[in-house]
């Protein structure tokens, strides 16, 4: 089920009534309810936001991703609940186990599906792609990361027609933008990862000790087109450069954008969940592909 996702930027108090969430405005005293299985995920944006502990509970019990934004608005925390998927003891067994070459075998499939994408992207804003082609061609195990490195270099230089743009978190408008539409993704992505019974702290690839979740930011890679996708109509208008409310909507509108997986076009919500459960299934020795999302040109 597509889950919805409920953006709150006023004071705010959050409970529990009636089995519902109910949110209550501090300022108008106007409430709304909502049904916990409906929601997939909360965005917290103003500091006078209040919450029971009751709300905390029932939000987990419901697989319910909470995200905390800072004051330049962007996440910097998820509250995501510690038990979920009923086999969980055995596929964190298994995920701890898992062997190096196999390992190897699923980031070379996750990378492969990232550049495979980035250049749909930019055949369909009908710019030069054919390069991506080529690299993918000659991808192996051993030159898979040179790969990446090369597509990402050639990617940017294409993608936005600003300037002398570099990717760089701490960079220049639109990173800005990319920064909060990754943080929304990587944020769904650790939600489906908990959902299908993994750890998302135990990595394929990523190895940055001060990464809290590495393997989201593994499994998020072939999804990241796909903001990359709403920034550049972002970007088509004079106030990309701040991130307002109206492109921060914008943004989240990546959770329901379309992707299709296993030849059937899909949310991106729910791809992703096709997407790490086919990982579990890797990982618990059921299958040896990873089920990654294709950008329909």
């Amino acid at each position: 089920m597509l889950k919805k996702t409920l953006f709150i930027e006023t004071p705010c108090h959050l409970q529990i009534e009636n089995e519902l969430i109910k949110l209550t405005n501090k300022i108008t005293q106007e409430s709304n309810t909502f049904v916990p299985d409906e929601l997939g995920y909360i965005i917290l944006e103003n500091y006078q936001i209040t919450a029971s502990i009751q709300f905390f509970q029932i939000a987990a019990t419901n697989n319910i991703l909470i995200i905390v934004c800072d004051k330049t608005h962007n996440p910097v925390s998820y509250t995501i609940p510690l038990y979920y998927n009923t086999t969980q003891t055995q596929t964190l067994n298994n995920q701890i186990k898992l062997k190096t070459e196999h390992k190897r075998m699923i980031w070379k499939q996750i990378i492969i599906s990232k550049i495979q994408n980035q250049a749909n992207l930019l055949k369909k804003m009908n710019k030069d792609y054919l390069k991506l082609q080529k690299l993918l061609e000659k991808a192996t195990l051993d030159n898979i990361e040179t790969c990446e490195s090369t597509a990402s270099r050639f990617y940017w230089k294409e993608l936005f027609e600003i300037k002398k743009f570099k990717r760089d978190s701490e960079g220049e408008p639109p990173n800005n933008l990319l920064n909060y539409g990754y943080s929304i993704l990587r944020a769904a992505t650790a939600r489906a990862l908990i959902g299908s019974g993994l750890m998302p702290q135990i990595s394929l690839h990523h190895h940055n000790k001060y990464d809290p979740l590495p393997l989201a930011d593994d499994v998020m890679e072939p999804y990241r087109p796909f903001v990359d996708q709403i920034v550049v109509e972002l970007v088509k208008n004079d106030d990309y450069m701040f991130l307002h409310k109206g492109n921060k909507q914008e943004l989240l509108k990546i959770l329901a954008c379309d992707t299709i997986i296993n030849e059937v076009r899909r949310p991106l919500m729910i791809a992703l969940t096709y997407t790490t459960s086919s990982l579990a299934n890797i990982i618990n020795n059921k299958n040896k592909k990873i089920s990654v999302p294709i950008m329909n040109v």
